[in-house]
């Protein structure tokens, strides 16, 4: 039975303004800081407020988490709208993981305390999406709202 939600972090929660942007966030985000000592975030990243409504309506029956690879979500105008609906920020970085390695899957799953076939994880890579699934994870790779918020209550309504 799926108990908890994990998802990515970049162009599933967060997305740049500038949608021919086919870089990383994080890299964009370390580009910006480069060339000045800080910027208005808001004026090159959108939060995906579809995603963070569905999130916050998961979290009356579900763990919500994320697992992303970079740092840009520890920016304090991002944490103020993230901290309320996650219960836990995982990055690779930090815990020196590789989202594209099974072994990160298990790790994140014991830091829950949740055996692998009890998460679902969300991401839009699907190098992520394959490594979370041989690690006995459920995954949905994503591609859009809509097709995201349909297939969850499709996997969501078959486990009641």
């Amino acid at each position: 039975m799926i108990t908890t939600i994990l998802s990515d972090f970049s162009r599933v929660i967060l997305n740049p303004r500038n949608i021919s942007y086919k870089g990383t966030i994080n890299n964009l985000h370390k580009e910006l800081l480069g060339e000045q000592d800080d910027y208005s975030f808001f004026d090159y990243f959108e939060f995906n407020d579809k995603i963070l409504n569905l999130y916050k309506t998961l979290r009356k029956k579900y763990s919500v988490s994320v697992f992303t690879s970079g740092t840009v979500q520890n920016r304090s105008e991002i944490r103020k709208v993230i901290d309320p609906i996650f219960e836990n920020v995982f990055t690779a970085k930090d815990f020196n993981l590789d989202k594209k390695q099974p072994e990160s899957y298990l790790f994140i799953a014991k830091k829950l305390g949740k055996r692998p076939q009890e998460i679902l994880f969300i991401d839009d890579q699907i190098d992520n999406v394959n490594a979370a699934k041989k690690a006995g994870l459920n995954t949905i790779l994503f591609t859009d709202y809509k097709s995201l918020a349909l297939t969850l209550k499709n996997i969501l309504d078959k486990v009641k």
